[in-house]
């Protein structure tokens, strides 16, 4: 059977409050190293729009790191993510987790989200690349 848990310790749900990058540290990390000891074939992945944080998850035990933000709120993720070589799931939202409720209307949704990670990908790429040298 295989185990696939997302652990966050931010909320993204409206109206929620924001918190300091240690105290999502303080929430998260814990809990990974639990997992990890106690389910060691489990998949973690772990729900941060941070890089300090993913960092720290990584290094604790994380397998992907799930971006709500898809790298816009913390210019430091994407290379993160590049140099420690694991998965990333990057998510669509406009604006951040305190407004992103008023900021979802859309003239075509579809046209506007597909172009969102049509730019998300290149961004990629070029990360990676310049990761690697190429």
């Amino acid at each position: 059977m295989l185990i696939f848990l997302d652990l966050g310790g931010y909320s993204t749900r409206p109206g929620a409050v924001a918190i300091s990058i240690q105290e999502e540290v303080d929430r998260v990390i814990p809990a990974v190293q639990i997992i990890r000891k106690e389910f060691p074939d489990a998949l973690i992945s772990v729900d941060t729009f941070r890089s300090k944080v993913a960092k720290e998850a990584v290094l604790a035990g994380a397998d992907v790191i799930n971006d709500v933000s898809a790298g816009n709120l913390d210019e430091g993720m994407l290379p993160l993510i590049a140099s420690l070589n694991v998965p990333y799931i990057a998510m669509h939202m406009k604006g951040n987790p305190q407004n992103m409720q008023s900021l979802s209307n859309y003239s075509d949704i579809l046209s506007e989200i597909q172009y969102y990670f049509a730019e998300k990908v290149d961004l990629f790429k070029k990360t990676w690349h310049q990761r690697c040298n190429y």
